[in-house]
């Protein structure tokens, strides 16, 4: 029989058989049994650190954990099952934390996060995604917490378990924040720290106070080096002031029109008080209702409901953002026609000032001056620190429908328009140029120099030497009628740069009655080569002369003693004696205001003169499209009314051939199309040297297209054409 290991529990005892001898069965009791009953014992239990172990006398044994833990321990992957108790009255809760992999997952965390930084989390092509959070916009104004750590791989590959960021919500974080302060150092205790509106993921002491921005507290300083997470609901300013006062340049009231709809009180109407009307006597100013006397305001919200009551929101007085009016300068409502507009013809009052299509202010002083009946001023008009409209068209530099300078830089001398309403006026002769260009530029989308998140700016550079004969090289915004402004202060503003520091530019304002040009430069700039904001205020002198023809005042800089380049970006032209905020700019609305001097058919990426087509038949979806009638002719209405009647230039999509247009049935150029039949086996005819298609009887609404060769009746014809009624004098 073999030897059986006692101290083994899973060891059984053999059996004797039949023919062992007694000797046998003596051996194998002291070998077996009483070696294994000797070894029998109540197995004892050693309590470790965090865990009691209690034995029973009846060999039962009890495992806890320990009533005190001591510090330093660390459990992994514990599961609780039922509840964890904890008590918070003797603890020190430093913070709930969460681990996060951002976009860009290494990159991102190294490039763009760090500690202290406030983040957002939003989805971005179907992943939840993290950003850098800035209080300049609702959307990115959604504090998730701070960055109160940053782990980052050795070496890839990168996953969440050794590169990320770890988050606090809420609680306590402690270190160094004098990266995400805009002075650099460290905190205040006691001072609540607010969400940036001008910094991405940074804080600032001073509560955001512009109209469109966000008060968002997400810090109160404990210690230089520790705050306490403050991840409060933001309020976004409608009107400028911050948000313990938001709303103090305007004069807002909810007004309960009655328990069921149909007051037809909308956005945008002239709100009365009718006594002997429904709805509580609300009602829109209309025709047939116009009772000056009896005016309230201006309705910015149209009828909604709240717990099955309605009403309507009205301000009377003040500023207004994302204005339900249109259009600037005085607005009047006219009592035969019940719109409000620019025009002050018939029967009229002045009801507000628009800045812009967003922007107004209720009513302007001095519009009761010039109406035939009583202002809507009641309550007195409050300026605050309104945002003024920028007077310049394009002054951000958003808008190129000319394509000069979008793809590389342009470098031909002479004057020429670049960005729309962007004039260089080249007055020099005689010169020897070396650089000579102009090019579009397109800013970093998370670049935090320039206020506003411009997309793009102009680089420019003027270099020449030798044989100068003549003045000048501008560039000049030009705004429309040279009386405009004429002996006002203004206030110029813009961010620029420069390829070397030191460097100097005069503002130029240039006045153009028709006949005569004047220029006078009211102040100097020296530039650094950082993007820097430059402020100035000035007179714009007056003009006396009667204005004839294409008329203009022009705005911008002097600029051929720059021996090297310079960058103009977020340009505003404002009345008064303060640089105001730019107010965000709608790129289609900015191109509609574009569009009364200069329009074309092409999309804002699309080069004019160009291929167009998205196939070898079919032209893009920007084309001009029409089939040939008997007539062989079309009617078109311009997108927007121009400035007068413009010249018109036609070109093919198919080939971008000039005076020509593209004939999709037959699959060809107009010209190329003789010897191809259409329908009813008709010939098509094109002969060399005569017109294909013209535009006739143009005016500032539209024009009258013919197609006289190239077609038979039925066939589809596409064409692009480019509209120019623009401020081209003294090119």
């Amino acid at each position: 029989m073999s030897e059986c290991n006692v101290d083994n529990n899973s060891c059984s005892i053999p059996h004797l058989i039949s023919n062992n001898t007694f000797l046998d069965w003596v051996n194998h009791y002291n070998a077996y049994a009483v070696n294994k009953l000797n070894n029998l014992e109540i197995y004892t239990g050693w309590s470790g650190d965090g865990i009691d172990v209690v034995v029973g006398s009846t060999g039962s044994m009890q495992v806890n954990l320990a009533d005190v833990v001591s510090k330093g321990i660390t459990f992994n992957d514990v599961t609780i099952d039922g509840d964890l108790k904890y008590n918070w009255d003797n603890s020190t809760v430093q913070g709930a934390k969460h681990r996060v992999f951002p976009q860009g997952g290494y990159t991102g965390i190294s490039g763009g996060f760090t500690f202290g930084s406030s983040v957002r989390v939003n989805e971005l092509a179907g992943d939840t995604e993290y950003f850098l959070a800035k209080a300049d916009s609702k959307d990115f104004a959604e504090v998730f917490g701070i960055v109160s750590n940053r782990v980052l791989g050795s070496a890839p590959p990168y996953t969440i378990d050794n590169t990320y960021l770890e988050i606090t919500t809420h609680g306590v974080v402690e270190g160094d924040f004098t990266n995400v302060t805009a002075s650099g150092n460290g905190l205040s205790a006691g001072c609540v720290y607010f969400l940036s509106p001008g910094t991405s993921g940074g804080i600032t002491p001073t509560e955001p106070a512009i109209s469109g921005q966000v008060s968002k507290p997400v810090l109160i300083g404990i210690t230089a080096d520790k705050a306490m997470v403050l991840n409060y609901r933001g309020q976004y300013l409608q009107g400028s002031g911050t948000g313990g006062t938001g709303g103090i340049d305007n004069n807002k009231k909810i007004l309960h029109v009655g328990s069921y709809p149909g007051s037809g009180v909308v956005r945008g109407d002239i709100v009365l008080n009718d006594t002997s009307a429904d709805y509580n006597g609300w009602t829109a100013m209309n025709e047939t209702n116009n009772d000056a006397n009896a005016i309230v305001g201006l309705c910015v919200t149209s009828e909604f409901a709240a717990d099955g009551e309605y009403y309507i929101e009205v301000v009377n007085s003040g500023f207004i953002n994302e204005a339900p009016v249109p259009g600037a300068g005085i607005l009047y409502y006219n009592t035969d026609t019940g719109v409000i507009s620019n025009i002050d013809t018939g029967n009229f009052f002045g009801v507000a000032w628009g800045t812009d299509p967003y922007q107004c202010i209720i009513a302007p002083s001095g519009s009761s001056t010039r109406s035939t009946g009583r202002s809507v001023i009641i309550d007195g008009v409050t300026y605050g620190s309104a945002i003024n409209n920028n007077l310049l068209i394009n002054g951000g530099f958003d808008i190129w429908q000319r394509s000069i300078g979008v793809d590389s830089a342009y470098g031909s001398t002479g004057s020429t328009y670049f960005a729309d309403r962007w004039v260089r006026m080249d007055g020099t002769t005689g010169a020897s140029y070396g650089t000579h260009s102009i090019q579009r530029k397109t800013f970093a989308a998370n670049q935090t120099e320039v206020f506003g998140n411009p997309t793009y700016y102009a680089t420019l550079q003027n270099t020449m030497s030798g044989g100068i004969t003549a003045e000048y090289i501008h560039i000049e915004n030009r705004i429309e009628d040279v009386r405009t402004l004429r002996d006002e202060e203004v206030t110029l503003s813009f961010y620029a740069r420069a390829g070397s520091s030191g460097v100097t530019m005069d503002i130029a304002v240039t006045q153009y009655d028709g006949a005569t040009t004047t220029t006078t430069y009211p102040g100097t700039i020296q530039m650094g080569t950082v993007w820097s904001k430059y402020e100035s205020t000035f007179t714009i002198p007056n003009i006396t002369t009667t204005p004839t023809g294409d008329d203009y005042l022009g705005i911008g800089f002097r600029t051929e003693l720059i021996n090297t380049t310079y960058d103009i970006a977020k340009m505003k032209l404002e009345r008064g004696d303060v640089a105001t905020t730019n107010a965000d700019i709608d790129e289609t609305e900015e191109l509609d205001k574009c569009k009364r001097y200069y329009q074309r058919t092409y999309d804002l990426d699309e080069r004019t003169h160009s291929i167009t087509m998205l196939d070898n038949n079919t032209p893009s979806i920007s084309s001009m499209n029409f089939t040939i009638t008997p007539e062989k002719d079309t009617y078109h209405t311009f997108d927007i009314p121009m400035r007068k009647t413009p010249s018109i230039t036609l070109y093919s999509p198919s080939s971008g051939y000039t005076g020509d247009g593209f004939n999709k049935t037959a699959n060809k150029d107009l010209r190329n199309t003789s010897g191809t039949y259409g329908w009813n086996n008709m010939p098509r005819l094109s002969p060399s040297g005569g017109s294909m298609i013209g535009a006739d009887y143009i005016n500032d609404e539209g024009m009258y297209i013919t197609v006289p060769s190239g077609t038979v009746v039925f066939d589809n014809v596409s064409v692009h054409y480019v509209a120019d009624s623009d401020l081209n004098e003294n090119m």
